[in-house]
């Protein structure tokens, strides 16, 4: 059985102003699975990395995560309930210039009536010699609705911005 990735939409490119988020809005329920790639970075000045947070059709409940992070030669691992689901983190403005961070999410089964697992596997680094140098975000979470995903929106943390050139795509793929 092949398996087919279709773009869904356009990519999503940040302009020179930069972006509060990012949303991948009317998403049809025609694919089996969703696959999204980010590469980012943000403008926060005050510290070496930005968070970066995901809500499914702009809902903020329901949603449990379990993560492996490793930074700077560390590591935890955390079990939470949020209100949104963690992707992973990405280098700030104070950080290497033109380093962007790469995550992508999976979501098996989104259109259907159960809850949703998703899966996350990011990285980030900033060659800055601290000891939040890098960081490695391995992430098991579920969002307990029925409802289809129609819509994902990316948010950084602390009202910071997405930069110039960071890139979302949506993949919907397809058995055939």
């Amino acid at each position: 059985m092949a398996t087919t990735f279709v773009q869904i939409g356009t990519t999503i490119t940040v302009g020179s102003g930069g972006a509060a988020d990012a949303v991948f809005s009317s998403i049809p329920a025609t694919f089996t699975d969703l696959k999204l790639v980010i590469s980012v970075r943000s403008n926060q000045t005050d510290f070496a990395v930005t968070d970066v947070y995901v809500s499914f059709n702009d809902l903020y409940t329901n949603q449990t995560q379990r993560n492996l992070r490793g930074f700077g030669g560390t590591g935890s691992v955390t079990s939470q309930t949020r209100t949104d689901i963690l992707l992973g983190n990405m280098p700030s403005a104070i950080n290497t210039a033109s380093t962007f961070a790469n995550s992508e999410m999976y979501i098996p089964n989104y259109a259907e009536a159960n809850n949703k697992s998703v899966s996350i596997d990011g990285v980030s680094e900033s060659n800055r010699g601290e000891t939040y140098d890098w960081w490695l975000n391995l992430g098991a979470n579920l969002w307990s609705s029925t409802a289809a995903i129609t819509s994902i929106k990316l948010i950084p943390s602390g009202g910071w911005n997405f930069v110039q050139n960071s890139t979302f795509t949506l993949y919907g793929i397809k058995s055939t």
